[in-house]
């Protein structure tokens, strides 16, 4: 039997949040959902997301804090890399 959590699981408060900047293609105005749904389908929690668009070929960027499932931080990187419309992921000090 498969038992299915209702929520995400919570980090201890004493964890420090993950930090991420993350580039994608200016042009694709699904980017950013694609994005947000990954964390949601991998059991992140965002705590905090901004999200601005690029001038010319520069890309959109959004800058996210999230909690990562214990011990998947670099996973996290690595799973938004592999979006199409994502250009570039880079881990911010917190």
């Amino acid at each position: 039997m498969i038992a299915r959590l209702k929520t995400p699981p919570t980090a201890p408060d004493t964890a420090e949040p993950l930090m991420l900047t993350v580039t994608m293609e200016p042009d694709d105005e699904s980017a950013p959902l694609r994005v947000l749904s990954l964390l949601a389908r991998r059991r992140c929690r965002v705590r905090r997301a901004s999200f601005a668009l690029g001038d010319g070929a520069d890309g959109a960027v959004m800058r996210l804090e999230l909690d990562a499932p214990p011990g998947r931080e670099t996973t996290v990187v690595r799973w938004l890399s592999a979006l199409v419309p994502v250009r570039r992921v880079e881990r911010d000090a917190p």
